[in-house]
């Protein structure tokens, strides 16, 4: 039996600010061993937050009203029933 990890695609954002000064304080090293994450994501997290504070760790992915998903449901709700 294979173990599989699973990774988090978008961590929670009330932890971003606690990484970056946990790595502030003990190294950037050390969190990323701890936290297991990698430079790469920390350098992100750190610049957004220096230039937009709390704002730029807010997730930037747009939502999609349901209203606006409602005619493409029924339009394939249609479509099954015509197929019929």
């Amino acid at each position: 039996m294979a173990l599989v990890l699973f990774r988090r695609i978008r961590p929670i954002t009330d932890l971003e600010p606690a990484i970056i000064q946990e790595a502030e304080q003990n190294g950037i090293a050390e969190t990323k061993r701890k936290r297991n994450s990698s430079h790469s994501l920390y350098r992100k997290w750190h610049n957004a937050y220096n230039e937009e504070g709390m704002h730029g760790l807010k997730a930037k992915y747009k939502t999609v009203d349901p209203a606006f998903r409602q005619p493409e449901m029924e339009n394939a709700r249609l479509k099954s029933i015509v197929a019929k």
